[in-house]
């Protein structure tokens, strides 16, 4: 089944159930651990991911929202791009919390005919399902 879907169920299932993991954090976020064996495709880069961060919590959602789409809309053919060995593979994707990163990438890849689902919870909810 092609589209796009939030992953609810336990995490152990939905990894389990995933032909492969993108993480779409930062750089710097993924160094500092990630999910074994996922694959890191970062939306943002390091400064970007710190600097809408911060726009996000002194100014609010929208404007990092529109911060977000002009960071990413220049390069977003080579980002689509990235994801072209994933075409026929079961995708589950995940940034921190399972928030707004994940599943703009999710949309965006099931709009495309990938078969993606969002880590509900994210890399929290992996690190506590390990734990």
């Amino acid at each position: 089944m092609t589209g796009s879907h939030t992953a609810h169920g336990h995490v152990g299932e939905r990894l389990a159930a995933a032909e492969a993991v993108v993480d779409v954090r930062s750089p710097a976020e993924f160094a500092r651990g990630a999910i074994v064996g996922a694959v890191n495709l970062p939306l943002f880069s390091n400064l970007e991911r710190a600097d809408i961060g911060t726009l996000y919590k002194q100014v609010g959602r929208e404007s990092a929202i529109a911060k977000g789409l002009a960071a990413v809309g220049a390069r977003l053919d080579a980002y689509c791009a990235a994801f072209a060995p994933f075409r026929a593979r079961r995708l589950l994707v995940y940034c921190a919390r399972g928030g707004m990163r994940s599943a703009a990438v999710v949309s965006l890849l099931a709009s495309l005919g990938y078969d993606a689902r969002q880590l509900a919870g994210g890399y929290k909810a992996y690190r506590n399902h390990v734990l």
